[in-house]
């Protein structure tokens, strides 16, 4: 698992993206100034994971002290699994703070101990830059060997990205329940956290 993660991490198809502007991900790559932070694995421990949420990809905050190229394995490893857990409360993204909220609604009082998050897309671009370009390239080389690692019950499809690749992820995961949801970023008429919160139910059964 450690492996794949750094392999996500150092993804090989970086450089090549950077120097090719016919590469899928040249347009993501790209859109970094400065020190090139490293795509994105996933946050919190997926094998010990109940819950799993899936969104198109990360957004990036270049102030943020993040995982480089110069960083060490170990270190990188370390930063992604236990991310949760070494940020402060008052740190958490709304994006944290929202997923916590609807994975009670599935499994009451889970913590982010049993949360995990993924991506599509693993490189980092703000309002889902370049994410269309290569949102299939990038789930064909990880998403199958990054939703081998999880071994809980359900998954949580974030916004259009990623309920695109439905039918992939239910074909990775017979087993498993799937749930779509529209992003909080992208509000829906109508749709009241109670009604939300009813669909989640209604598709857990």
């Amino acid at each position: 698992m450690k492996n794949l993660l750094l392999e996500i991490a150092n993804c090989c198809e970086v450089e090549k993206a950077k120097s090719n502007d016919c590469h899928s991900c040249h347009k993501i790559v790209s859109s970094q100034n400065g020190e090139f932070q490293l795509p994105e694995p996933w946050n919190g421990h997926l094998d010990n994971a109940e819950i799993l949420f899936i969104s198109s990809n990360p957004s990036i905050d270049p102030n943020e002290n993040y995982p480089t190229a110069s960083w060490k394995g170990e270190d990188i490893v370390s930063f992604f699994e236990n991310r949760f857990e070494n940020t402060p409360k008052n740190e958490w993204s709304t994006y944290w703070r929202t997923i916590l909220k609807w994975a009670g609604w599935i499994i009451n009082n889970i913590g982010f101990d049993k949360i995990a998050i993924t991506e599509i897309v693993h490189c980092k671009s703000q309002k889902e830059f370049g994410v269309y370009e290569c949102m299939n390239f990038c789930a064909e080389k990880w998403l199958k060997e990054v939703l081998s690692v999880y071994n809980g019950k359900c998954i949580v499809l974030v916004g259009k990205v990623a309920q695109i690749f439905y039918d992939k992820v239910k074909e990775i995961c017979p087993n498993k329940i799937i749930i779509k949801t529209p992003h909080f970023s992208r509000p829906v008429k109508g749709l009241t956290d109670e009604k939300r919160k009813q669909d989640f139910l209604d598709q857990l059964h």
